[in-house]
């Protein structure tokens, strides 16, 4: 006898069940239409990164696979819409005469006026020279698998996009003009992708 596999969700994305090596990420920060594919996915690698890792531009951009202007200028942009801040420590006996940068990532920002004001409960996860401030998760929020964050065959404008349509509900109809009006990239780059 043959076995029906019966689809009970009429969605067009394929998921899959996560039971380890995956990253909660707030719907917020995936929503906005102020910063660029590629700085959602730094947001979002940087919010999978283990708790012992070092945050440097350097690394940021070896995990990312992209140049250091790339990385700079999507950390000038998380900064800009406040999902970011960067502390510059002066040399010290502790930091052994090295100047030190502390990185705080937000999951939220009052900031971007793109995402709807929401009463947000943060959490701190405080890392070897970052803090991570994520949203209590108890409603809009996506499951990512780390492997995929880390996945070098695509781009982080790709992941961006990737990012953005697996955050959508499954009701959502999906067009080349509804994923424009979601991003902030426009319609050639889209194509592009």
């Amino acid at each position: 006898m043959d076995m029906v596999i019966e689809k009970t969700i009429g969605d067009t994305i394929c998921r899959v069940h996560k039971t380890a090596d995956f990253t909660i990420l707030s719907n917020k920060f995936i929503g906005s239409t102020n910063i660029s594919c590629q700085a959602i996915t730094l947001l979002a690698t940087a919010m999978g990164l283990p708790h012992n890792w070092n945050y440097s531009t350097k690394g940021l951009r070896k995990i990312c696979d992209v140049g250091i202007t790339a990385i700079r200028n999507m950390l000038d942009e998380l900064r800009e819409w406040g999902y970011l801040t960067i502390t510059k420590l002066m040399p010290s006996k502790e930091t052994k005469g090295r100047i030190k940068y502390v990185y705080d990532f937000y999951e939220y920002s009052e900031k971007d006026n793109s995402v709807p004001k929401a009463d947000i409960v943060m959490e701190t996860y405080t890392a070897d020279n970052a803090n991570l401030y994520k949203t209590k998760k108890d409603s809009h929020f996506t499951v990512i698998s780390n492997k995929l964050l880390r996945f070098k065959k695509l781009n982080p404008k790709q992941k961006g996009l990737l990012l953005k349509v697996l955050s959508l509900p499954n009701t959502w109809r999906f067009s080349v003009s509804g994923i424009v009006k979601i991003c902030k990239e426009g319609k050639s780059a889209i194509h592009d992708l």
